[in-house]
């Protein structure tokens, strides 16, 4: 009954916050600066402090209900999969640095290389899931490098309190992909005094910021809207992918059913 809480709180929170965020871009959003409508910005912020409110629940479920992970199936071809797309999407951000017209700066060069080493380590885990082949321990380190590296140029990319503002909703999305990120590698590393206390959550809610920091863009850019996106807002096609990659990497370790371990 403990995972079942939180699967039907990720089942009801992704296509709720997909909607309301998609509606405040169609309707409540200045494209040219990114904020509410003054006479929408009432209702724009109470929708945001509801999925606060909603995603703040989900983290005190965890610390009460305290669900508990199964031990990593040696064979996981689902997980396999999403870890290789998140991979080739990865190399592809990687080569889309390299091949910037501006020139690569310090800072570039090190986001290169910070996402060749989380490319190294979502290989090795879809390696890992379909072979023998264990993955070594230290590669676990490298996403979450990458993930704290863009927290902190997110802070420096947008200049100013009111950018920031503006950009709220990716600025909560790294900072809880970093919190995944860290839990995670707790997790693949062997930590059992509190198994699956905090990685189920973290993913949950990881999960429902990605996909709607994400998606409604891309909703809005295939129907022809794209002009309703504000230029510094363009999502980053390996954020969507991460919230399937959470999915699926929680989905084996969190089963609907109740697990029960073998004596």
């Amino acid at each position: 009954m403990k995972n079942k809480i939180f699967w039907i709180a990720l089942i009801l929170l992704v296509p709720l916050t997909v909607a309301g965020r998609t509606v405040q871009l169609l309707y409540m959003t200045e494209p040219a600066t990114g904020f509410f409508k003054q006479d929408m910005a009432g209702l724009g912020i109470a929708m945001g402090a509801v999925l606060g409110a909603a995603l703040a629940a989900v983290l005190v479920l965890c610390r009460c209900l305290r669900p508990e992970a199964r031990p990593r199936p040696e064979r996981n071809i689902p997980l396999a999969v999403v870890s290789f797309l998140l991979a080739a999407v990865q190399l592809y951000e990687a080569a889309a640095v390299m091949l910037t017209d501006a020139g690569l700066g310090i800072a570039d060069v090190l986001h290169m290389l910070l996402l060749f080493g989380s490319i190294a380590f979502f290989a090795m885990l879809g390696v890992s899931c379909i072979s023998y082949l264990p993955l070594p321990h230290i590669l676990t380190l490298l996403p979450v490098l990458l993930w704290g590296f863009r927290l902190i140029t997110a802070f420096t990319h947008y200049t100013g309190i009111a950018s920031i503002a503006e950009n709220i909703l990716d600025i909560a999305m790294l900072c809880f992909s970093l919190f995944f990120m860290l839990e995670q590698g707790k997790f693949l590393c062997g930590d059992k005094k509190k198994p699956g206390r905090w990685l189920l959550a973290g993913g949950v809610c990881t999960a429902v910021l990605c996909a709607a920091a994400t998606l409604p863009r891309y909703i809005l850019a295939i129907c022809g809207q794209g002009s309703l996106i504000h230029d510094g807002a363009m999502p980053n096609f390996t954020d969507l992918v991460l919230a399937v990659y959470i999915i699926v990497f929680a989905a084996g370790l969190f089963p609907w059913r109740q697990w029960k371990p073998v004596h």
